[in-house]
C-alpha cells in the first residue's frame, strides 16, 4: 500500500509544478536578423503596446494580442540606471581629481629634486671658483671643471621650466 502511495503522491506534485509552470506566464521566443534567438515575457523591442505576430509557447499570436506592461518595473529600472550614471560619473570625477593630485604631487616633487641638484652643483661651482690658481692649478683648469657642471646646472634649469 505504502509502494504505490508514495509514486503516486509524487505524480500528483510533479503534474502540478509542471502546471504551475507553464500556467502561470507566456513565454515570447523570435529569432532576430543576426540569427539569434530571444526569449522574453514582454515581446519583441519596438513592437509598441500591441504584439506583432509572435511565437507564444510555440503557437502564433493576433496581431491586436495586447502585450503586459510593467511601468512600476520599468520605472525602478530607469531608476537604476540613473543611479548608476551618476554613480558612474561621479566615480570618473573623482578618479580624474586624484590623478590630477598625483600629477601635481609628482611635478612638486621633481622641482624639489631639480632645485636641490642646482643647489649641489651651484656649491661645487662656487668651491672651485674659491681655489686660489698656483703652478699646479691654472685658470684653465678651472675652467675645465665648471664647464661641465654649468652645463648640468643649465639642463636642469630648462627642465624646470
Amino acid at each position: 500500500m505504502k509502494k504505490t502511495i508514495i509514486p503516486a503522491l509524487a505524480l500528483i506534485f510533479l503534474a502540478a509544478a509542471v502546471a504551475t509552470a507553464t500556467a502561470s506566464d507566456k513565454i515570447f521566443f523570435w529569432t532576430d536578423e543576426n540569427g539569434v534567438k530571444h526569449y522574453t515575457d514582454t515581446g519583441r523591442p519596438g513592437d509598441g503596446p500591441e504584439a506583432a505576430d509572435v511565437e507564444v509557447e510555440g503557437k502564433i499570436t493576433s496581431k491586436n494580442r495586447p502585450l503586459r506592461r510593467r511601468p512600476a518595473y520599468d520605472k525602478m529600472v530607469r531608476g537604476v540606471n540613473a543611479e548608476t550614471a551618476n554613480r558612474e560619473a561621479q566615480e570618473r570625477k573623482e578618479k580624474l581629481k586624484k590623478e590630477q593630485k598625483e600629477k601635481e604631487k609628482a611635478a612638486a616633487l621633481r622641482k624639489a629634486e631639480i632645485t636641490a641638484k642646482k643647489a649641489v652643483i651651484q656649491a661645487q661651482i662656487a668651491a672651485i671658483q674659491a681655489r686660489g690658481l698656483g703652478p699646479y692649478y691654472t685658470k684653465g683648469m678651472k675652467d675645465a671643471q665648471i664647464k661641465p657642471l654649468q652645463e648640468k646646472l643649465d639642463e636642469l634649469e630648462k627642465e624646470e621650466k
